[in-house]
């Protein structure tokens, strides 16, 4: 039996791997990469990291595992989940105490 689950385990992480790699590559096909726009999530990175961000012409040194993507896939969906929060916040008018 365990290794029966064990099985659909593997099953259930190529599925989802599948899934992920899917949508990089429809993000990458959104994104025109052609031209550098500087976001503020870059504003507290060296500005050398910035300079070399905006060739065009470079290249990728190491690409991300399949665990790093897993990963980046989890943050997308808190990420998501908390703008929401926020936005839904925002809709009610609601006033919170900070």
């Amino acid at each position: 039996m365990a290794g029966k689950n064990k099985s659909y385990l593997g099953l259930i992480e190529k599925v989802f791997e599948e899934y992920i790699f899917d949508l990089r590559d429809k993000n990458d096909k959104l994104q025109d990469h052609s031209n550098y726009v500087y976001r503020a999530s870059s504003s507290g990175m060296c500005i050398r990291k910035n300079f070399y961000s905006s060739m065009t012409d470079t290249e990728e040194v190491k690409k991300p595992d399949r665990r790093t993507y897993r990963l980046f896939r989890l943050g997308d969906q808190v990420h998501q989940d908390i703008q929401s929060a926020f936005e839904q916040a925002v809709n009610k008018n609601k006033e919170y105490k900070v």
